[in-house]
């Protein structure tokens, strides 16, 4: 990807993948600085610039820097741009081991029912729908 910024980082997003793009782009972003090729104290380019050369939506760039922004690996102000964080010393953050029981999709949009009482909420929607309003 090369852009007016200067930030020469190789992105591939790939939509058929089942990884949504956000998580693509966080995960390639995060291996550029964990692996040197982005800097400590590198801008990288706005949320508009990124997803305008990826083709993608301005919330796939900005759902990506703020997971980076979470995890430490980038930081920033409004207005003023984000940089690559300089090293803490600390080992990077690494991506927990995936499990199907005890992975949560954080996914906008799409409610977890993940340790709902389910039964409890049926029960008390069918004792409320007996009695007639006042």
């Amino acid at each position: 990807m090369r852009h007016p910024q200067g930030l020469n980082v190789a992105i591939t997003l790939d939509r058929d993948l089942p990884e949504p793009l956000q998580e693509q782009l966080a995960a390639q972003l995060r291996a550029a600085i964990q692996h040197g090729r982005l800097a400590a104290g590198a801008r990288l380019p706005s949320t508009r610039t990124l997803a305008a050369v990826l083709g993608t939506s301005r919330g796939v760039a900005l759902t990506a820097y703020q997971r980076l922004l979470a995890e430490g690996y980038v930081s920033g102000r409004h207005g003023s741009g984000t940089y690559v964080s300089r090293p803490t010393g600390r080992p990077p953050v690494r991506e927990p081991e995936r499990s199907t029981e005890t992975a949560i999709d954080l996914r906008a949009g799409l409610p977890s029912t993940q340790g709902f009482p389910l039964a409890e909420w049926r029960a008390a929607w069918r004792r409320a729908g007996e009695r007639a309003p006042h």
